[in-house]
């Protein structure tokens, strides 16, 4: 599971100055998360002596008398990541399809060559998840080769780099064990601690009867959560302005009534359930010795399969908590 840069986008002849660095210095931020996040990314072995601009490779596009003068501190950025990535050609295990050397077409544009795709789309259709890191085009595109079609996709912004782990669930092979991996790359804003994994295999019906409504719920936590719990009233939607002054928390009513306006059924336990010693003992969580208390929980099922949840808190980071999966936790008088 990784990221091959596509040099085909790198590509300036139609572009200013001003324009280039815009696209390079997205690049960085991408490549930047990448590497904070443990990823991977590969690049083709003729990247750096492409044509570029007016016949020139990529470390020319520095010097003076190039028609861009790039700054010279990107160039020592790029140089830092360059210097440590592999090259994909290098890799002992090429899909068959790669070793075709056959033509790609891209979104319906028509064949071309271009190996930096054919090596991502023959990943992915070995059920090998792997995107293209571009410069312009970004999201899903329907590649062929071969007369072989799959979705791939490009990123460069943080929300195309999420949406390619979410999608890769699927490409790897949707299961607890694949969700468990992929879990902190395709929700890096959720604090997931080891513990809470054993649950998935245990919802009523099976994690595959759940699958498509858990990582639904798992993605609104993810990308609305923190908001949810802990922008101020009396926004009820995301779009609704903030009070800048009234810096206090959000009521239960009202964050209740957030995640119902997300399409999520999310509620607190009732109160006899924390006064329950085993019921309060089942839904607490131990993070750095400290015991939270996991009562928010969403409904997947109207009667069965929960997700608890905990606010942000410092011990995760100011990441919301997915403390506990379950077909059901202890209730009173079970």
């Amino acid at each position: 599971m990784a990221f091959v840069i596509d040099s085909s986008e790198w590509s300036f002849n139609t572009c200013n100055r001003e324009g280039v660095i815009v696209v390079v210095e997205n690049f960085l931020d991408a490549l930047g998360r990448i590497t904070e996040r443990g990823e991977t990314f590969w690049l083709g072995k003729d990247f750096h002596t492409r044509d570029m601009f007016m016949g020139l490779a990529l470390w020319s596009l520095f010097h003076k008398d190039s028609g861009l003068d790039l700054p010279f501190e990107l160039s020592q950025e790029l140089a830092g990541y360059f210097n440590k990535a592999p090259y994909y050609e290098d890799e002992p295990d090429w899909p068959a399809e790669f070793a075709l050397g056959s033509d790609v077409d891209i979104d319906g544009s028509g064949l071309v060559q271009n190996y930096d795709v054919l090596w991502a789309h023959s990943l992915v259709k070995n059920n090998r998840a792997c995107g293209c890191i571009g410069l312009f085009r970004e999201g899903r595109y329907l590649t062929t080769a071969n007369g072989h079609r799959e979705g791939l996709h490009w990123i460069i912004s943080e929300q195309s780099q999420i949406k390619f782990w979410r999608a890769a669930i699927d490409v790897q092979g949707d299961s607890p064990a694949t969700l468990r991996s992929l879990a902190p790359h395709a929700y890096p804003n959720t604090f997931f601690p080891d513990s809470v994994w054993r649950g998935c295999a245990r919802f009523n019906g099976g994690y595959h009867s759940q699958s498509r409504e858990l990582r639904r719920y798992l993605e609104v936590f993810d990308d609305h959560g923190y908001w949810v719990f802990t922008a101020s009233p009396p926004a009820e939607l995301l779009s609704d302005p903030v009070n800048e002054v009234n810096h206090d928390a959000p009521s239960r009513q009202l964050i209740e009534r957030r995640f119902l306006l997300l399409n999520l059924s999310v509620a607190p336990e009732n109160p006899d359930v924390y006064a329950d010693i085993d019921c309060r003992e089942a839904r607490m969580l131990d993070l750095e010795g400290t015991k939270f208390y996991c009562e928010w929980h969403g409904k997947l099922q109207a009667w069965q399969n929960r997700v608890h949840i905990h606010p942000p808190v410092s011990q995760s980071k100011n990441k919301i908590i997915v403390g506990f999966m379950a077909g059901h936790l202890p209730l009173p008088n079970d």
